[in-house]
This record gives C-alpha cells, sequence and structure tokens, in this order.
C-alpha cells in the first residue's frame, strides 16, 4: 500500500518530500495521506501542467493538492484547525477519557481501563463538558459521538502516553 510507505517514510524523516501520486478522490484516503505527512496529493488523471506544477511545488518545500481536491484539501485543514482548537484546553488524561468516550465505552471500562475510580471518570467527564462549553447530561456523550473522526484523529499529541 502506498500510503503505508508514505508513513513509514514520513516516521523515519518527517522532513522527507512525499509526493502521491493515485486514482483515490476519496475522503478517506486522501485524509489519510494528509495525517501521513506528505507534501503533495496528485490525481493520475492531472493534466500534464498541472504534474510538472505538484513536482516543482514538493522540490521547493511547499504543497500541492490537485485543483479538483481543492474543496477536500481546505475541508482537511479546517477540521485539524478545530479539532486542535477544541481539545487543546484538555489535560491528556481528559483527552483519553474522552477518546474513550467516542469509542462508547462506560465510565466503568473507562476507568478500568485508565485504571482509575469510576468517580474520577466521572469528574473528568464533568471538566471535559466545561471546557467543551457543553450543558446537561447527555451533551458530552452526544457531543463525543458526532464528533467521533475529529476526536480519534486529533493530533492532539498529549495523549500518547495515556493510550
Amino acid at each position: 500500500d502506498g500510503l503505508e510507505v508514505a508513513r513509514q517514510l514520513h516516521d523515519e524523516d518527517s522532513t522527507v518530500a512525499i509526493l502521491v501520486l493515485t486514482m483515490h478522490h476519496e475522503d478517506s484516503v486522501f485524509n489519510r495521506a494528509m495525517d501521513y505527512g506528505v507534501s503533495g496529493y496528485l490525481l493520475k488523471d492531472s493534466a500534464e501542467e498541472d504534474i510538472l506544477e505538484a513536482i516543482r511545488a514538493v522540490l521547493d518545500g511547499r504543497c500541492f493538492v490537485s485543483p479538483v481536491l481543492t474543496a477536500q484539501a481546505l475541508d482537511f485543514a479546517r477540521r485539524q484547525r478545530s479539532a486542535d482548537e477544541d481539545f487543546r484546553d484538555l489535560t491528556a488524561m481528559e483527552y483519553s477519557v474522552l477518546v474513550r468516550i467516542a469509542e462508547s465505552k462506560t465510565s466503568g471500562q473507562i476507568a478500568e481501563e485508565l485504571n482509575l475510580s469510576p468517580r474520577t471518570v466521572d469528574n473528568h467527564r464533568l471538566h471535559i463538558g466545561q471546557k467543551l462549553g457543553l450543558r446537561g447530561s447527555y451533551s458530552l456523550l452526544r457531543y463525543a459521538l458526532e464528533n467521533r473522526e475529529r476526536i480519534l484523529h486529533s493530533g492532539n499529541k498529549a495523549v500518547g502516553s495515556w493510550q
């Protein structure tokens, strides 16, 4: 899988410039490529000028996305920025609890996984809801389920040691 190679290359050296040439224009494939740190994403049926521009852009340290995918690129950037802004005030443990809520886990299951008491998990849930501006007993669960993809794929790096 070419995207897996891109991920491995990026993990080994995040400065390496990767230009993906693909037939896939689906959001899921595009988003995966962006998550893996590619510098360019180009469709195989692109015009010759676009292919040359993509190569030049990536060689110059710039990013390039096929013009027909501009809307997807903007949506991806908007979601990333929004997710990072929503979650930046959460502690690593609160974010870890939020991830598990998005996975439809109960407070008891979360407590067991994170080696916490159920009361501590409930306190984290309360603080998460306050920080996200949520009100009502089910609003955090509804928020977590509606924003599941954003939560599970957020750029929140503080969480690594808790998951």
